[in-house]
């Protein structure tokens, strides 16, 4: 990457403060709030992006990317500009209703509401989710906001057990993915989880596919703050640089393409 070949022209010392743990391996400095800030600006700066590319005016044109902006309260007040229009006009309806969904509940997660939260913003359920086009009229002067806890994202393999969450962290083999049921009805995914591999993925590459194909895929942009290359969200298939932040993902052919605005 460019920035550690400069560090390494520049003879720098790299110090990992996020690999600094206790005498029981609890990390003590971490990936927290500011990347939930800052992911989420940029993840609404993408969907703007892309629905503009797509023909579709809209009021989220007006946000920059995160680092565009001279500190955070400069760009909660441009989102906060935008919230006022939302609420004032509403949504095109080639957008509405918008729903946003962020897995976890952590520090990332809590920065990333923080963002969002400055928008006209109502939370369901992820229970609701499934059945709300069902039960209520939605409006489009709101963003529907879901959170997705351990609890929504699996469940046991067992029919006849409930969910634990210290047996879903002991025992995570005991548990099977199903977050899957909630992609046809999102709009924009922001993963703010903490993962690895023993855990049950959010979804394949081959899910995506599938529900591609059928014509249920919904999703515009996914925010993949946690970023683990093919982990939690599979077609994460790169990290990206500021410089070039956003890719396209075939679900067909499982190739990606840079998409620059």
């Amino acid at each position: 990457m460019p920035l550690l070949s400069k560090l390494l022209d520049l003879s720098c010392t790299l110090i990992d403060y996020e690999k600094i743990t206790d005498e029981n391996g609890r990390r003590l400095v971490f990936f927290g709030n500011y990347a939930g800030l800052a992911g989420m600006i940029d993840t609404i700066w993408a969907f703007g992006k892309r629905l503009a590319w797509e023909g579709t005016i809209n009021p989220f044109e007006e946000i920059k990317c995160a680092c565009d902006y001279p500190d955070l309260p400069a760009a909660k007040e441009a989102i906060a500009r935008v919230g006022d229009i939302i609420a004032k006009k509403g949504l095109p309806d080639a957008i509405a209703p918008l729903v946003v969904g962020i897995t976890g509940y952590g520090n990332v997660s809590l920065g990333a509401q923080e963002i969002l939260d400055i928008l006209p913003v109502e939370e369901i359920s992820p229970a609701e989710l499934l059945k709300i086009n069902k039960t209520r009229k939605l409006s489009n002067r709101i963003i529907y906001k879901v959170i997705f806890k351990e609890q929504d994202m699996v469940e046991c393999r067992e029919n006849d057990c409930s969910f634990d969450l210290q047996e879903y962290y002991d025992y995570p083999e005991r548990y099977r993915g199903v977050f899957e049921r909630y992609l046809p009805h999102l709009d924009i995914l922001v993963n703010c989880i903490y993962w690895e591999p023993i855990y049950p993925r959010l979804f394949s590459k081959k899910t995506v596919k599938e529900l591609y194909e059928k014509g249920e895929w919904c999703l515009k942009v996914i925010g993949d703050i946690t970023c683990d290359v093919e982990g939690a969200i599979e077609c994460t298939i790169k990290a990206t640089e500021p410089g070039n932040p956003v890719y396209v993902y075939d679900p067909v052919t499982g190739l990606h393409r840079n998409f620059l605005f």
